[in-house]
């Protein structure tokens, strides 16, 4: 009956170890050492993971750029249900997520939220405060200037005139990770480009015809 009991206990033991990677491997250690550790007491956590345990906060994953910094323990975003006005919603850091976006987007982390207008499965519009240390500098390069070449968006911009007079265009690569603003006003936040440049809006797509004409085979020829 012993060894009974003992074959019973190291079979209970294996089949929690292979929960506790389980949980560990989904959730990352921060949210798994909530649920495994002895020594983690409700009331001798912080309010935001405390209600995460009964249940009056929900675990809310937030994907940001891969340059994003990756934020401080306590710091704080608002969240607000897509497509609502509704106020916004205080979320807090908790930990870097374990799994990417359902779309391949950026940088993921969870944040702790409060549950009354939150629902499993609802997809929600995250603001950053622009005037804490995580603000970027940069331009905004706009959506009618991008031009589509290899799968990569690219922009021209104007160089100086050439020694005839006539003006010339660089055509660089665009970071289109970021978009800002909305319809007509929308662009793509970029870093590195002096705020000075000069880029085309208009004929851009026939730049790149010209750019590439010269390499087409004229079959006719001789």
């Amino acid at each position: 009956a012993v060894n009974s009991d003992k074959a019973k206990i190291s079979a209970a033991e294996l089949q929690l170890n292979n929960l506790q990677s389980a949980v560990k491997l989904q959730w990352g250690e921060t949210l798994s050492s909530l649920v495994f550790d002895n020594k983690v007491l409700s009331d001798k956590l912080a309010p935001h993971l405390a209600n995460l345990l009964n249940r009056k906060n929900v675990l809310v994953q937030v994907s940001f750029p891969l340059d994003f910094p990756t934020p401080k323990l306590g710091s704080a975003i608002n969240l607000s249900p897509l497509n609502t006005a509704d106020a916004a919603i205080k979320a807090i850091y908790v930990s870097p997520a374990a799994h990417s976006d359902a779309n391949g987007y950026g940088k993921t982390f969870y944040y702790s939220a409060p549950a009354e207008s939150l629902r499993i499965g609802m997809r929600v519009n995250t603001d950053v405060d622009a005037g804490g240390s995580m603000a970027n500098n940069g331009v905004v390069i706009p959506n009618q200037a991008l031009v589509w070449y290899g799968g990569k968006p690219w922009a021209y911009f104007k160089l100086a005139k050439n020694k005839q007079g006539e003006d010339q265009f660089a055509r660089k690569p665009i970071n289109a990770d970021i978009e800002v603003g909305s319809g007509a006003d929308s662009g793509w936040f970029n870093q590195g480009i002096d705020a000075q440049s000069e880029v085309v809006v208009s004929g851009a797509q026939l730049l790149l015809s010209e750019e590439f004409k010269n390499q087409i085979k004229n079959e006719n020829g001789d």
